[in-house]
C-alpha cells in the first residue's frame, strides 16, 4: 500500500515498470482511481549527471499497473516519473530507480566468426531456438516453407 514506481531492464531495446498507488495518496489528491489521469514520463540521458536529458511521456490507463517501454537508445541511463495531471497542474506520484540500459548488438568476437545470415538469425532471435546458419542462400526457401504449412 505504498506509491512507487519500479523499473527494470529487460533487454537493450526495453524496460519494464510497475506501480501501484496507495488509497492515501488518492485521498491527498481528492480523485477516485477510475478518474485517474496518469503519465510515465520516461527521462533519458547518455551523461551520468544527467546533463542533456531528454523526455517523452506515456499515458496510461487508470487501471493500469506495468507497462513495457520501448528504449529508444541503447547505454543510455533512464527512469520514470508516475504523473498525475489534474485540473491544478501535474504532479509527481513518484520517482523510479535509475537504470543504465546496456549497449545493444553482437560482441565483436562474436561478429568475426558468423556468416551474414547467422547476424540475421541472432537480431532475430531464432538464436535462441538453435536454429544455424541456412548455407547459400535459396531465394525459393521461403515458398517452400509456406507450402509446407499452408
Amino acid at each position: 500500500n505504498d506509491t512507487r514506481i519500479v523499473l527494470l531492464v529487460r533487454d537493450p531495446a526495453w524496460a519494464f515498470a510497475y506501480w501501484e498507488i496507495a488509497g492515501s495518496t488518492l485521498e491527498e489528491l481528492g480523485v477516485d482511481e477510475e478518474d485517474l489521469d496518469l503519465v510515465l514520463r520516461v527521462t533519458g540521458s547518455a551523461d551520468p549527471q544527467f546533463n542533456g536529458a531528454q523526455q517523452f511521456d506515456i499515458p496510461v490507463q487508470p487501471h493500469d499497473r506495468n507497462w513495457y517501454i520501448n528504449l529508444p537508445k541503447p547505454e543510455t541511463y533512464y527512469w520514470i516519473d508516475l504523473i498525475f495531471r489534474g485540473d491544478e497542474g501535474e504532479h509527481r506520484l513518484a520517482e523510479s530507480n535509475t537504470i543504465l540500459v546496456p549497449p545493444g548488438g553482437l560482441s565483436d568476437a562474436y561478429q568475426d566468426s558468423v556468416s551474414a545470415s547467422d547476424h540475421v538469425i541472432a537480431y532475430s532471435g531464432l538464436d535462441k531456438l538453435q536454429v544455424t546458419s541456412f548455407g547459400d542462400p535459396v531465394p525459393q526457401r521461403i515458398l517452400g516453407l509456406m507450402d509446407e504449412h499452408f
